[in-house]
């Protein structure tokens, strides 16, 4: 059971890493909109997350 934990946790700390990254990707690309882009909530990895 501890094992399965520490898997859960590294693969969500991976996954918040990963949504971090698109976030800067975004805000270089299109700071005006980053706000609206996250508050849409149909964005994949954002849901997979979630």
């Amino acid at each position: 059971m501890r094992l399965y934990q520490l898997i859960n946790l590294k693969i969500l700390i991976l996954n918040l890493f990963f949504f971090q990254g698109l976030i800067d990707d975004e805000l270089k690309l299109n700071p005006n909109n980053t706000l609206s882009f996250l508050l849409q909530g149909d964005h994949p990895v954002k849901t997979q997350i979630l």
